[in-house]
């Protein structure tokens, strides 16, 4: 039987092999623990634990801590459940929970009397904000609060006088990240200070991993004070003692590093081969990331930066293949791998799916590829239209917009001046009508983001939008010429969008109406109280137009549908939705549709059916399109759900619509579709359509619906729907190029 004193000494001996990076032992002590019920909750930590060190699996680490979390532990144990969950919350970017459930646990270990306990997550709530400014999410006020996090933890160390091999270890660790955070706020001499105070403590302990963190960080300092030699050789020995551990997470960044040295060292060709090592290793971790919202996050907040460099550098020798192949592989990476995963997928069988050659002999003669990249995007809202006075990021990309205009002939690069932080919006609700719409900033994101491929443009019937980061906000269809002509126009290209280039290689066929793969359109108007008002006019009307148009079905009014949609209504050629729609900003995840009386469908329960075989999923409600934006391209929302889940191509929208537009312009798409259009013609048409439509014209279609409707339109405008307020949010999203 393990006794309690037995089972501290299984703990500790856990967590010594687990600095050593000796897997095989934590799993020897883990079984011992196993031997004995009383210890089960125990167990599941320490498995939680090793999940996130040896497996790199983030979120079903964070799962295990927080099952753990509800079956009320014993303090101390819950003490250690809230750092490890911490941490799981810091190494997927989630940067202010981390911080949150840190404190909680501070609270507890003060209320306990553990000091110790409370040195540990002091160092961890320091290394968490020196992480957050590092990838440009938060200010750099939060390195001055993290120094005095650590100072507290040494503090409280320096009144212990009997030391042992635990105790120099954690006060190593207090060091290592107090020279981290002197590297960020430039101040060299005390980084490397900080530095040899921690290397003097492992070398003590003969901690080979250990050394070798800190060879890499030191070279980080020598590179930053461009004293390149000693950085070479500072790498170098990291290397020698990093070699034998089994830490990829560790590996890439210094494989970064030896990139960007090489880089700042004018060798690119070097450089680029570190890269190269760097970016292998990422994709073997995030291949390990199981969930896709965390994989998406571990990516926007941790690695991206590997790649934009990479992008740079490969642009400075002029190698595009290379620069576009890694644009590729840092966009719609879920989307991607889920099709790659698909024997019927049609993605390029060759030695990378995102060669260029291969992408350009796809296709067809009369398209043009506008495909966008940004670097160096601050998403912290506080600084990112200012400049970080005596602090760097290190490693962190200048800020560019980089535009790669593709035709089966010809590919042309063009380097913008363009930050991305410039197009960040300011506010988070209304974003694209209160800040895109402006015809000030249309005309020159116009100038900046088409006009230098004009000529390409010129003869072209399609038009491939693949954005990047915060472009996604952008409703290019309603961009301005120096003309002031909207790029949507009568004779302009069809504006369709794509998550990612090497989709396109993909073909779907439209397939024909049938009985059992015809058309299921969902309408609620949702409801009206005496406080609140959720009550739309045209919605159930347009479920029953598109219905009676295309000979489908209509589903309306207050009764439930979810549960007979995800039964049966996924493998319809067409889903079509008119409803309220909100997309949720802190949980974009949580964005639902409304499609009866406290019934939503949201974006998480679409990313977990993986059965959507739709030709089409048409969602005329709010902002259906609007995903969350980071600095990556992994996005999460309603749209891109429909999109993973199988769907071949979606309708959203960017903001919130006016619904008589919205009933106006569906009316005429499915006109046109049943004509035989494509879809995407058949909303370059409808679009075009409601741009010039009359007024006498808009009341009298709308008075069949609503006798009221001769109110409705209050604009004198003979074009009351010119503004592109009205026709611009409607947007189609495809995954591949139709055959018909």
């Amino acid at each position: 039987m393990v006794e309690r004193q037995e089972r501290q000494a299984v703990i500790s001996e856990f967590f010594a092999a687990l600095e050593r990076r000796e897997f095989a032992v934590c799993r020897q002590q883990l079984a011992e623990l196993h031997r004995e019920s009383t210890n089960r909750a125990w167990a599941a930590y320490l498995e939680g634990i090793l999940i996130f060190e040896a497996e790199h699996d983030f979120a079903a680490a964070e799962q295990v801590f927080s099952t753990l979390l509800a079956t009320d532990p014993e303090p101390t144990l819950l003490g250690r459940i809230l750092i490890a969950l911490g941490r799981t919350h810091d190494i997927q970017g989630q940067w202010l929970m981390a911080i949150n459930t840190y404190e909680q646990g501070l609270t507890l270990f003060a209320a306990l009397g553990q000091p110790l306990e409370q040195v540990k997550i002091w160092k961890n709530m320091a290394a968490t904000y020196q992480k957050g400014f590092a990838q440009g999410d938060l200010e750099s006020g939060v390195l001055h609060l993290a120094l005095a996090y650590c100072q507290q933890a040494l503090n409280v160390l320096a009144t212990i006088t009997k030391r042992g091999p635990s105790l120099t270890w954690l006060e190593n660790t207090i060091w290592n990240t107090v020279g981290s955070l002197q590297l960020s706020l430039a101040d060299w001499d005390a980084a490397i200070t900080a530095y040899e105070q921690g290397l003097a403590l492992v070398l003590q302990l003969d901690d080979h991993y250990a050394i070798g963190t800190y060879y890499l960080n030191l070279g980080e300092v020598y590179q930053a004070q461009q004293k390149y030699g000693a950085a070479q050789g500072a790498y170098q020995q990291a290397l020698t003692y990093l070699h034998n551990f089994q830490n990829p997470q560790m590996e890439m960044d210094l494989w970064a590093n030896l990139g960007a040295l090489y880089q700042a060292m004018g060798q690119s060709d070097q450089a680029l081969r570190h890269y190269d090592q760097a970016l292998q290793l990422v994709e073997y971790v995030r291949q390990e990331v199981s969930d896709p919202a965390t994989r998406a996050n571990f990516f926007a907040t941790t690695i991206h930066h590997y790649y934009a460099n990479a992008v740079l550098c490969a642009l400075q020798v002029d190698d595009t293949a290379k620069a576009f192949a890694y644009v590729e592989r840092a966009r719609a990476r879920l989307l991607i791998d889920k099709l790659a995963l698909d024997p019927t997928s049609a993605l390029p069988q060759s030695q990378s799916p995102f060669d260029l050659q291969v992408l350009q002999i796809t296709l067809p003669d009369d398209a043009l590829v506008l495909a966008y990249f940004t670097t160096g995007l601050v998403e912290d809202p506080k600084s990112r239209f200012r400049g970080q006075e005596h602090s760097i990021r290190h490693r962190f990309p200048p800020a560019k917009t980089l535009l790669f205009a593709l035709t089966r002939q010809h590919i042309r690069v063009i380097e913008s001046d363009l930050s991305p932080n410039k197009l960040y919006p300011h506010q988070t609700s209304a974003v694209i009508e209160q800040y895109f719409l402006q015809p000030e900033l249309r005309r020159l994101l116009y100038a900046k983001l088409v006009a230098p491929v004009a000529d390409l443009l010129a003869d072209k019937r399609l038009l491939y939008i693949a954005p990047y980061g915060p472009l996604h906000y952008i409703p290019f269809q309603a961009l301005l010429d120096s003309a002031d002509q909207p790029l949507l126009c009568e004779h302009g290209p069809i504006v369709i969008y794509t998550p990612s280039v090497s989709l396109l290689c993909t073909n779907y066929r439209q397939t024909a109406m049938t009985k059992e793969r015809g058309v299921l359109a969902v309408g609620y108007n949702g409801f009206q109280t005496a406080l609140v008002t959720r009550q739309l006019r045209y919605a159930e009307a347009e479920a029953m137009m598109v219905a009676q148009l295309t000979g489908g079905q209509a589903w309306v009014g207050s009764a439930l549908k979810k549960a007979s949609l995800l039964q049966c209504g996924m493998g319809n050629r067409v889903l079509h939705f008119s409803c309220h729609g909100e997309f949720n900003r802190k949980d974009p995840l949580a964005s639902a549709l409304h499609i009866a009386p406290n019934e939503t469908l949201s974006a998480q329960e679409v990313l977990q059916l993986h059965s959507v075989s739709c030709d089409l999923v048409v969602m005329s409600a709010c902002e259906s399109g609007l995903s969350q934006v980071q600095r990556s391209d992994e996005l999460l929302g309603l749209a891109h759900a429909f999109l993973h889940a199988g769907a071949n191509a979606v309708i959203a929208t960017l903001w919130r619509v006016d619904e008589a537009a919205a009933y106006l312009l569906m009316a005429r798409f499915y006109w046109e579709v049943q004509q035989g259009k494509s879809y995407a013609a058949a909303l370059h048409r409808a679009q075009c359509y409601l741009r010039t439509l009359l007024l006498e014209e808009a009341r009298t279609q709308l008075a069949q619906v609503d006798d009221t409707a001769t109110h409705w339109i209050s604009n004198p405008d003979p074009h009351p729907f010119a503004d592109p307020f009205y026709w611009a949010p409607f947007i189609l999203i495809v995954t591949g190029q139709p055959t018909t």
